[in-house]
């Protein structure tokens, strides 16, 4: 299993947009916490 983060505001609309171009990409689990006062999006994968 692979994990991909992203550090913004943003940073479902840049998940989102990194899985459109990823069409193998299967999400298993989706985690958020706050690190260093900023929110932390976490997206662990497999590939097809």
């Amino acid at each position: 299993m692979k994990r991909f983060s992203r550090d913004s505001s943003k940073s479902l609309e840049e998940i989102e947009l990194w899985l459109s171009q990823h069409p193998d990409v299967e999400v298993k689990a989706v985690n958020q916490h706050i690190m260093g006062g900023k929110l932390r999006m976490w997206v662990f994968y497999d590939t097809k």
